[in-house]
């Protein structure tokens, strides 16, 4: 199965599907936590584990936004 917007080809349909909503931003898929949406199942769950493991958050001295890697509070401030 071949991706019209990049040509990039998969073997099961279902991944062309998750693929191509890169291109198009569909996101179906929520976080039953805090609402983020996504379309790929995989990065759904890498989020949803965040959660779980926030322990030591990091905080955005600007807004006060709690973020759990620091990375992510990296790119938030910029």
């Amino acid at each position: 199965y071949m991706c019209s917007y990049c040509g990039k080809f998969y073997s099961r349909k279902y991944g062309l599907k998750i693929h191509v909503r890169t291109h198009t931003g569909f996101k179906p898929l929520k976080c039953r936590i805090c609402q983020r949406a996504f379309g790929d199942p995989s990065n759904l769950n890498k989020h949803v584990r965040l959660h779980s493991e926030a322990k030591t958050p990091y905080s955005c001295g600007e807004c006060g936004k709690l973020l759990v890697r620091r990375r992510d509070l990296e790119r938030h401030v910029k």
